[in-house]
């Protein structure tokens, strides 16, 4: 399964550059410096934010909010109005390394993703979405049919009443 919030491979070039350049920079000697800046806006496509640093200095554009999601990773998007703190790898090249205020969050790794984003979380891998398995699961019991010493029943009203409830906080909880 693909989805929006996966990476995508033309972004694949850009991260492997930035991860190459945090391994020049350990052998380099240069120094990194970092600041703290105001997010203005992101780029959920090409995870990257334009933010203003609080000394007043010049707007930063396209600072990387991850450096590489294709093997796995974190993509931890700040919102918009919140504090970041932006470490220089390079004179060109900035990326977010801490964040005040959070909009979504994905993990991925091997197939694996989790999604946290609107209060609401998401756990899939490629076979499977953890929300549909719980859903399905709750529609076969409130159907079940089941054998009993008196013959085929099924659960009692009050059991399904309750199976629809724990199924409506389900997708209450879950993207």
């Amino acid at each position: 399964l693909r989805h929006e919030w996966l990476p995508t491979k033309n972004r694949t070039r850009q991260r492997i550059m930035i991860k190459e350049l945090i391994q020049q920079l350990a052998y380099t000697g240069q120094e990194l410096y970092a600041k703290v800046c105001k997010v203005t806006s992101v780029d959920e496509e090409n995870q990257t934010a334009d933010v203003v640093p609080l000394d007043g200095s010049s707007p930063i554009n396209d600072v990387y909010l991850v450096v590489d999601m294709e093997q796995g990773g974190f993509y931890l998007q700040p919102k918009v109005g919140s504090l970041v703190c932006v470490a220089f790898i390079n004179k060109e090249t900035a990326i977010v390394v801490g964040t005040s205020e959070l909009e979504k969050v994905v993990c991925t790794l091997g197939g694996f993703a989790l999604k946290i984003e609107e209060g609401k979380l998401q756990i899939r891998n490629e076979q499977a979405d953890f929300k549909t398995l719980l859903n399905d699961l709750l529609v076969e019991l409130k159907s079940a049919i089941i054998q009993t010493p008196s013959g085929p029943g099924n659960f009692a009203p009050q059991n399904v009443a309750k199976f629809e409830e724990i199924n409506q906080k389900i997708n209450q909880l879950w993207h």
